[in-house]
């Protein structure tokens, strides 16, 4: 590095390279540096402060750390430094603390630079002092520009475990802090216990009285927690956006649920703080670890309590029970939600299709039905429905239907025009809570707008059940897409309550009747009838019909006596990769369309 700060007119250019160069040292290791190795980063970015703008001596005071990190020049006599230290700390702590614009200062029997440290923070407010000699060359604005950089590379290495709206550690940060606890040997039986927090209707409040309003709940809790009567070594953090944890070392889960309850006491008045009627209380899980190897699963156990007090009636206290069929639900939603989060960033997902077969002309393709399966051993041709029932308990399932229509989109492209040739349509299912999400509409729209795929080809079919749960979001979401050029179909058509009559109140270009009454078709007249009555309304309407569960060859002729127009099931195809399905296509059109062919050796 640069020993002495240069004064020509690059000088400029030269500190930002040094400043990139201090950013390295600041980098955080996978986001969090470790406890253990802040002290030393701590003093090499201060070292190299030292010798950079040849000063006598730096110092990083930061008195709610505890923490006065001195760092000496290489000089002879550094004593007068340390004398003028000596005397400028208290000072220098109390302007920053006010709140004091930073220093420059060049006269006296010193030349000094002071910048805050954690000046956007409720807690660690401190100083960083930069001292030369006074025979040595005065500091210039671009030095304090550089001493308040380092300043914030600071506050980013103290604070990166705490949270700057309350102090308290983040989940990362509890982790850590939990793995460095003293380790010393103890009774195998000695239990830990952690308590997850969770603000209810805080959401309401943030409507109703604005986010700042939120924002004093949040730090009325955090400071709720600094208000306790805890045991020794006792930890709080704030572990997401209304949620908090309460580590407390060697106490069994009765003794936490004593805490609880105080906390929930002091809790009362909360809505008080920001004039609002609807009542704001705090939801408490518990869980016990032993070890602190053991801490994250008991903070995940913890949630899951909390989470089954809030589904309980919220204002409780629940402590996880290896035999709660809640909690067990939840548990195995959080492993399945791990993995289908996995799956999707690391592609371990693929998309199968089944052939929708034109009855009335059996040569033609008509289109594919997309099927999500999973890649995970054992290979077989179903779909990973753990996966998918988790990902609808969560909210997940609106970030799942994006991949798939991600993955169908780019898959599709480059068989275009073989697509288009056999005039073939894709079909894609839609969970329900996609079509009340806020946001998916209009990033399925900007998905679909930059794909170079036409609209039309895209089918979206959602159940007959989830569109009229949500009718009147359901029509506009469908009306929006349809605009766009998009179709829709109506799936499990015929299991609601007055299908025939909601039928004429969406906008769908297709019924696909449900597999139960095709299934026996052959041997209930009254299955027959319902197809024939759907068939007959859809006709009218000018609605499109699709029979699920055609399995016999028998049943297909069936339901071509009846009007139905397209089948679907094991006796026209079995599901099978997508890929395979568009590549088999390319050939077969390449065969009858040889210009198709031609036109790709030519474009490539």
């Amino acid at each position: 590095m640069n020993p002495r700060p240069s004064t020509d007119p690059a000088a400029p250019t030269v500190e930002l390279d040094w400043l990139l160069e201090i950013s390295a040292l600041a980098t955080l290791t996978k986001g969090v540096p470790q406890l253990q190795d802040r002290p030393e980063r701590l003093a090499q970015i201060l070292g190299a402060a030292v010798q950079h703008l040849d000063c006598s001596l730096g110092a990083l005071l930061v008195p709610e750390r505890h923490l006065r990190l001195v760092q000496l020049s290489q000089r002879v006599n550094t004593q007068p430094a340390l004398d003028a230290l000596s005397h400028l700390e208290a000072p220098c702590l109390n302007s920053m603390r006010h709140n004091k614009p930073p220093v420059l200062l060049n006269r006296g029997g010193y030349r000094l630079l002071l910048a805050p440290v954690g000046e956007h923070a409720t807690v660690n407010s401190g100083a960083l002092l930069l001292l030369r000699s006074p025979d040595d060359p005065p500091f210039k604005p671009l030095h304090l520009s550089v001493a308040r950089h380092l300043a914030r590379h600071f506050v980013t290495l103290l604070n990166a475990d705490l949270d700057p709206a309350t102090g308290l550690y983040t989940r990362l940060g509890l982790q850590q802090h939990v793995a460095a606890a003293d380790k010393s040997p103890a009774s195998p039986t000695v239990a830990h216990a952690v308590v997850c927090i969770d603000i209810d209707r805080l959401h309401v409040v943030n409507k109703v009285a604005g986010f700042e309003a939120g924002d004093v709940i949040i730090t009325r809790v955090a400071q709720l927690l600094r208000e306790l009567s805890l045991p020794a070594g006792a930890t709080a953090a704030r572990i997401s956006g209304n949620e908090f944890a309460l580590v407390l070392p060697d106490t069994s889960t009765a003794a936490a649920e004593v805490t609880a309850r105080a906390l929930q006491q002091l809790a009362t008045n909360l809505a008080n703080h920001v004039s609002v009627q609807q009542p704001v209380s705090l939801s408490c899980g518990i869980a016990s670890f032993g070890d602190p190897g053991q801490f994250q699963r008991g903070l995940v156990l913890a949630e899951l309590a909390c989470h089954a007090a809030k589904d309980h009636g919220r204002g409780r206290i629940e402590v996880y029970q290896d035999d709660d069929a809640s909690m067990i639900r939840r548990d195995t939603d959080i492993i399945a939600l791990h993995r289908l989060v996995e799956a999707m960033q690391e592609n371990r997902l693929t998309l199968f299709a089944q052939r929708i077969m034109p009855l009335y002309s059996r040569d033609q393709v008509g289109g594919y039905e997309l099927l999500l399966r999973s890649l995970d051993p054992p290979h077989e041709n179903h779909a990973p429905g753990p996966l998918l029932a988790a990902a609808l308990r969560s909210g997940l399932a609106p970030q799942l239907d994006l991949w798939v229509i991600d993955h169908a989109i780019s898959t599709a492209r480059p068989y275009l025009p073989e697509l288009l040739a056999a005039n073939v349509s894709l079909s894609i299912n839609l969970a329900g809570p996609s079509l009340t999400d806020d946001g998916f509409l209009e990033r399925l729209r900007a998905l679909i707008e930059r794909s170079g795929l036409p609209p039309g080809l895209i089918l979206f079919e959602v159940t007959e059940t989830v569109a009229l749960l949500s009718l009147t979001k359901a029509v506009k979401f469908i009306r929006e897409l349809r605009a766009l050029g998009c179709r829709f179909a109506l799936d499990d058509f015929g299991t609601g309550a007055n299908s025939l009559k909601n039928l004429t109140n969406l906008p769908v270009d297709r019924v696909k009747i449900d597999g139960s009454f095709v299934s026996d078709i052959l041997t209930n007249p009254q299955s027959a009838a319902i197809v024939r009555a759907i068939v007959t309304l859809a006709q009218d309407l000018g609605i499109n019909t699709v029979a699920e569960y055609a399995e016999t060859e028998q049943i297909i002729q069936r339901l071509t006596e009846l009007g139905v127009e397209h089948a679907q099931g094991y006796a026209i195809e079995k599901p099978r990769a997508f890929a395979q399905v568009l590549a088999e296509l390319r050939n077969q059109q390449g065969k009858r369309h040889p210009e198709l062919g031609a036109g790709r050796v030519s474009a490539g």
